[in-house]
Protein backbone atom coordinates (compact mmCIF):
# COMPACT_ATOMS: atom_id res chain seq x y z
CA UNK A 1 0.00 0.00 0.00
CA UNK A 2 2.63 2.15 1.14
CA UNK A 3 4.48 0.99 -2.44
CA UNK A 4 1.18 2.01 -4.59
CA UNK A 5 1.04 5.33 -2.54
CA UNK A 6 4.93 6.11 -3.87
CA UNK A 7 4.46 4.92 -7.12
CA UNK A 8 1.59 7.50 -7.25
CA UNK A 9 3.15 10.61 -5.72
CA UNK A 10 5.91 10.25 -8.38
CA UNK A 11 3.97 10.44 -11.38
CA UNK A 12 1.77 12.92 -9.17
CA UNK A 13 5.16 15.12 -9.72
CA UNK A 14 6.25 14.17 -13.10
CA UNK A 15 3.14 15.44 -14.43
CA UNK A 16 2.53 18.60 -12.72
CA UNK A 17 6.56 19.66 -13.42
CA UNK A 18 6.67 21.69 -15.96
CA UNK A 19 8.90 20.38 -19.21
CA UNK A 20 12.23 22.23 -19.82
CA UNK A 21 13.21 22.94 -23.38
CA UNK A 22 15.83 24.89 -24.97
CA UNK A 23 14.93 28.66 -26.12
CA UNK A 24 13.31 28.94 -29.53
CA UNK A 25 15.90 31.31 -31.57
CA UNK A 26 13.73 34.59 -32.94
CA UNK A 27 14.41 34.84 -36.70
CA UNK A 28 13.13 38.51 -36.62
CA UNK A 29 15.48 39.31 -33.65
CA UNK A 30 18.00 38.47 -35.82
CA UNK A 31 17.79 40.49 -39.10
CA UNK A 32 17.23 43.24 -36.79
CA UNK A 33 20.29 42.85 -35.22
CA UNK A 34 22.34 42.41 -38.51
CA UNK A 35 19.72 45.29 -40.52
CA UNK A 36 20.45 47.81 -37.74
CA UNK A 37 24.08 48.40 -38.18
CA UNK A 38 24.15 47.85 -42.55
CA UNK A 39 21.87 50.99 -41.90
CA UNK A 40 24.41 52.86 -40.03
CA UNK A 41 26.84 52.46 -42.14
CA UNK A 42 24.83 52.96 -45.66
CA UNK A 43 24.02 56.31 -43.96
CA UNK A 44 27.27 57.09 -42.90
CA UNK A 45 28.72 56.41 -46.29
CA UNK A 46 25.41 58.66 -48.06
CA UNK A 47 26.61 61.48 -45.42
CA UNK A 48 30.45 61.15 -46.39
CA UNK A 49 29.39 60.97 -50.37
CA UNK A 50 26.64 64.06 -49.87
CA UNK A 51 29.59 66.16 -48.25
CA UNK A 52 32.01 65.38 -50.55
CA UNK A 53 29.61 66.79 -53.27
CA UNK A 54 28.66 69.67 -51.98
CA UNK A 55 32.55 70.50 -51.06
CA UNK A 56 33.13 69.98 -54.88
CA UNK A 57 30.40 72.13 -56.37
CA UNK A 58 31.54 74.88 -53.63
CA UNK A 59 34.69 74.67 -54.98
CA UNK A 60 33.66 74.93 -58.65
CA UNK A 61 31.20 77.67 -57.85
CA UNK A 62 33.62 79.62 -56.13
CA UNK A 63 36.43 78.90 -58.67
CA UNK A 64 33.72 80.20 -61.76
CA UNK A 65 32.51 83.24 -59.50
CA UNK A 66 36.30 84.07 -58.71
CA UNK A 67 37.38 83.58 -62.83
CA UNK A 68 34.68 85.83 -63.48
CA UNK A 69 35.70 88.88 -60.57
CA UNK A 70 39.07 88.36 -62.08
CA UNK A 71 38.34 88.97 -65.64
CA UNK A 72 34.56 89.12 -67.20
CA UNK A 73 35.94 87.58 -70.67
CA UNK A 74 37.16 84.42 -69.15
CA UNK A 75 36.25 81.32 -70.68
CA UNK A 76 33.97 79.86 -67.48
CA UNK A 77 32.13 83.91 -67.91
CA UNK A 78 31.88 83.69 -71.65
CA UNK A 79 29.96 79.76 -71.44
CA UNK A 80 27.55 81.25 -68.20
CA UNK A 81 26.52 84.68 -70.67
CA UNK A 82 25.80 81.78 -72.95
CA UNK A 83 23.45 80.03 -70.64
CA UNK A 84 21.96 83.88 -69.85
CA UNK A 85 21.34 84.32 -73.05
CA UNK A 86 19.11 80.63 -73.17
CA UNK A 87 21.60 79.85 -76.29
CA UNK A 88 22.23 75.97 -76.65
CA UNK A 89 24.77 75.25 -74.11
CA UNK A 90 26.51 72.48 -75.60
CA UNK A 91 26.67 74.08 -78.94
CA UNK A 92 28.25 77.64 -77.91
CA UNK A 93 30.56 75.55 -76.02
CA UNK A 94 32.02 73.06 -78.85
CA UNK A 95 32.26 76.25 -80.75
CA UNK A 96 34.08 78.31 -78.26
CA UNK A 97 36.31 75.19 -77.18
CA UNK A 98 36.95 74.35 -81.07
CA UNK A 99 38.45 77.41 -81.61
CA UNK A 100 36.28 77.23 -84.92
CA UNK A 101 35.93 80.93 -85.29
CA UNK A 102 39.16 81.92 -84.86
CA UNK A 103 40.08 82.41 -89.12
CA UNK A 104 37.01 84.53 -89.00
CA UNK A 105 38.00 86.96 -86.26
CA UNK A 106 41.62 87.30 -88.22
CA UNK A 107 40.71 87.70 -91.32
CA UNK A 108 38.62 90.73 -89.88
CA UNK A 109 42.26 91.72 -88.04
CA UNK A 110 43.86 91.53 -91.70
CA UNK A 111 41.29 93.73 -93.22
CA UNK A 112 41.29 96.31 -90.37
CA UNK A 113 45.26 96.44 -90.63
CA UNK A 114 45.13 96.60 -94.67
CA UNK A 115 42.48 99.42 -93.76
CA UNK A 116 44.96 101.89 -91.52
CA UNK A 117 43.83 100.46 -88.70
CA UNK A 118 46.32 100.56 -85.80
CA UNK A 119 44.00 100.32 -82.49
CA UNK A 120 40.36 100.59 -81.45
CA UNK A 121 37.89 101.69 -81.53
CA UNK A 122 38.48 102.57 -85.38
CA UNK A 123 35.34 103.12 -87.13
CA UNK A 124 34.72 104.11 -90.66
CA UNK A 125 31.84 106.20 -92.11
CA UNK A 126 31.12 105.29 -95.63
CA UNK A 127 34.71 104.39 -95.91
CA UNK A 128 36.10 107.56 -94.18
CA UNK A 129 37.88 106.57 -91.09
CA UNK A 130 37.22 108.47 -87.78
CA UNK A 131 39.89 107.47 -85.20
CA UNK A 132 39.22 106.99 -81.46
CA UNK A 133 35.55 107.04 -79.07
CA UNK A 134 35.04 110.49 -80.14
CA UNK A 135 32.51 112.24 -78.84
CA UNK A 136 28.91 111.62 -80.09
CA UNK A 137 28.71 115.26 -81.24
CA UNK A 138 31.54 114.29 -84.04
CA UNK A 139 29.98 111.45 -85.27
CA UNK A 140 27.01 113.37 -85.59
CA UNK A 141 28.31 116.06 -87.53
CA UNK A 142 29.90 113.77 -90.23
CA UNK A 143 26.64 111.70 -90.65
CA UNK A 144 24.95 114.82 -91.12
CA UNK A 145 27.22 116.12 -93.87
CA UNK A 146 26.99 112.94 -95.35
CA UNK A 147 23.51 112.37 -95.81
CA UNK A 148 23.39 115.69 -97.07
CA UNK A 149 25.34 114.86 -99.52
CA UNK A 150 28.37 116.22 -98.76
CA UNK A 151 31.82 114.78 -99.74
CA UNK A 152 35.04 114.72 -97.05
CA UNK A 153 37.41 115.08 -99.81
CA UNK A 154 35.80 118.84 -99.94
CA UNK A 155 34.76 119.45 -96.56
CA UNK A 156 32.36 122.65 -95.71
CA UNK A 157 32.66 124.62 -92.44
CA UNK A 158 30.29 122.19 -90.76
CA UNK A 159 33.09 119.45 -90.46
CA UNK A 160 36.72 121.06 -91.94
CA UNK A 161 37.64 121.24 -88.55
CA UNK A 162 37.48 117.49 -87.62
CA UNK A 163 38.69 116.76 -91.66
CA UNK A 164 41.74 119.31 -91.53
CA UNK A 165 44.77 118.45 -88.75
CA UNK A 166 44.84 121.46 -86.29
CA UNK A 167 48.19 123.58 -86.28
CA UNK A 168 50.61 121.06 -84.57
CA UNK A 169 48.62 118.14 -85.74
CA UNK A 170 49.65 115.69 -87.80
CA UNK A 171 46.57 113.65 -88.60
CA UNK A 172 43.06 114.61 -88.47
CA UNK A 173 40.23 113.24 -86.35
CA UNK A 174 38.58 112.07 -89.60
CA UNK A 175 40.46 111.42 -92.65
CA UNK A 176 39.31 112.66 -96.04
CA UNK A 177 40.43 109.65 -97.67
CA UNK A 178 37.57 106.98 -98.76
CA UNK A 179 38.32 103.40 -98.09
CA UNK A 180 36.57 100.22 -99.27
CA UNK A 181 35.43 98.51 -96.84
CA UNK A 182 34.36 94.83 -97.44
CA UNK A 183 31.53 93.83 -95.02
CA UNK A 184 31.21 90.06 -95.75
CA UNK A 185 29.23 88.39 -93.50
CA UNK A 186 29.71 90.69 -90.79
CA UNK A 187 26.84 91.39 -88.19
CA UNK A 188 24.31 94.67 -89.55
CA UNK A 189 22.11 96.55 -87.50
CA UNK A 190 19.74 98.52 -89.40
CA UNK A 191 18.46 98.74 -93.34
CA UNK A 192 20.68 97.51 -95.58
CA UNK A 193 18.97 100.53 -97.66
CA UNK A 194 20.33 103.33 -95.23
CA UNK A 195 22.07 105.79 -97.25
CA UNK A 196 25.20 105.57 -94.47
CA UNK A 197 27.05 102.96 -93.12
CA UNK A 198 28.92 102.59 -90.05
CA UNK A 199 31.74 99.95 -89.59
CA UNK A 200 33.27 99.71 -85.85
CA UNK A 201 36.54 97.75 -85.54
CA UNK A 202 36.35 96.85 -82.24
CA UNK A 203 37.60 94.93 -79.06
CA UNK A 204 35.43 93.45 -76.63
CA UNK A 205 38.35 94.49 -73.38
CA UNK A 206 38.65 97.65 -74.99
CA UNK A 207 37.74 100.66 -72.15
CA UNK A 208 37.68 103.09 -75.11
CA UNK A 209 35.55 100.90 -77.00
CA UNK A 210 33.32 100.34 -73.85
CA UNK A 211 32.98 104.29 -74.07
CA UNK A 212 31.94 103.92 -77.69
CA UNK A 213 29.57 101.36 -76.44
CA UNK A 214 27.69 103.26 -73.60
CA UNK A 215 28.08 107.03 -74.78
CA UNK A 216 28.10 106.90 -78.72
CA UNK A 217 26.26 103.93 -79.68
CA UNK A 218 23.26 104.22 -77.88
CA UNK A 219 22.93 107.78 -79.24
CA UNK A 220 23.48 106.52 -83.00
CA UNK A 221 20.95 103.25 -82.27
CA UNK A 222 18.12 106.38 -81.32
CA UNK A 223 18.75 108.96 -83.96
CA UNK A 224 20.00 107.13 -87.20
CA UNK A 225 19.87 103.24 -86.79
CA UNK A 226 16.28 102.92 -85.54
CA UNK A 227 15.29 105.56 -88.00
CA UNK A 228 16.96 103.17 -91.08
CA UNK A 229 19.43 106.44 -91.84
CA UNK A 230 22.40 104.13 -90.93
CA UNK A 231 23.47 100.82 -90.23
CA UNK A 232 26.06 99.70 -88.42
CA UNK A 233 28.38 96.91 -89.03
CA UNK A 234 30.43 94.93 -86.27
CA UNK A 235 34.16 93.68 -87.49
CA UNK A 236 36.56 92.35 -85.20
CA UNK A 237 39.82 93.73 -83.96
CA UNK A 238 40.98 91.77 -80.77
CA UNK A 239 44.14 93.64 -79.32
CA UNK A 240 45.90 90.31 -78.67
CA UNK A 241 49.09 91.79 -77.33
CA UNK A 242 47.46 93.76 -74.31
CA UNK A 243 44.51 92.07 -74.01
CA UNK A 244 44.64 88.86 -73.55
CA UNK A 245 40.77 87.51 -73.22
CA UNK A 246 39.92 89.76 -76.25
CA UNK A 247 40.72 86.44 -78.91
CA UNK A 248 38.37 84.53 -76.82
CA UNK A 249 35.92 87.06 -76.14
CA UNK A 250 35.09 87.68 -80.61
CA UNK A 251 35.15 84.03 -80.96
CA UNK A 252 32.48 83.64 -78.51
CA UNK A 253 30.50 86.57 -80.23
CA UNK A 254 30.83 84.91 -83.24
CA UNK A 255 29.37 81.69 -82.08
CA UNK A 256 26.54 83.69 -80.43
CA UNK A 257 25.82 84.81 -84.03
CA UNK A 258 25.79 81.44 -85.65
CA UNK A 259 22.95 80.75 -82.89
CA UNK A 260 21.25 84.16 -84.04
CA UNK A 261 22.13 86.38 -80.60
CA UNK A 262 25.26 87.97 -81.45
CA UNK A 263 23.94 91.70 -80.93
CA UNK A 264 22.86 90.01 -77.20
CA UNK A 265 26.55 88.68 -76.59
CA UNK A 266 27.66 92.05 -78.02
CA UNK A 267 25.91 93.85 -75.45
CA UNK A 268 26.49 91.39 -72.65
CA UNK A 269 30.39 91.49 -73.18
CA UNK A 270 30.89 94.92 -73.16
CA UNK A 271 28.38 95.44 -70.23
CA UNK A 272 30.31 92.54 -68.01
CA UNK A 273 33.46 94.66 -68.71
CA UNK A 274 32.32 98.09 -68.49
CA UNK A 275 31.24 97.09 -64.68
CA UNK A 276 34.66 95.38 -64.03
CA UNK A 277 36.55 98.90 -65.44
CA UNK A 278 34.26 100.95 -63.17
Amino acid sequence: MAARRSTRQRVARTTVEPLSYPPVPSSGMNWLKILVPVLGVLLLGTSFLVGVLWTKLSYVQSGAAASCTTSPLSSDCLKSYAKELKLDKKKFAQCLDSGSKKELVNADVSQGSTLGVTGTPATFINGYLISGAQPYDNFKRIIDFLLAGGDLAKPDETVRDLVTPATGETQALVSNKKASVDLGGAPVRGSASSAVTVVEFSDFECPFCGRMFTQTLPQLQRDYIDTGKVRFVYKQFPLTSIHKNAQGAAEASLCALEQGKFWEMHDKLFTAMNAKTQ
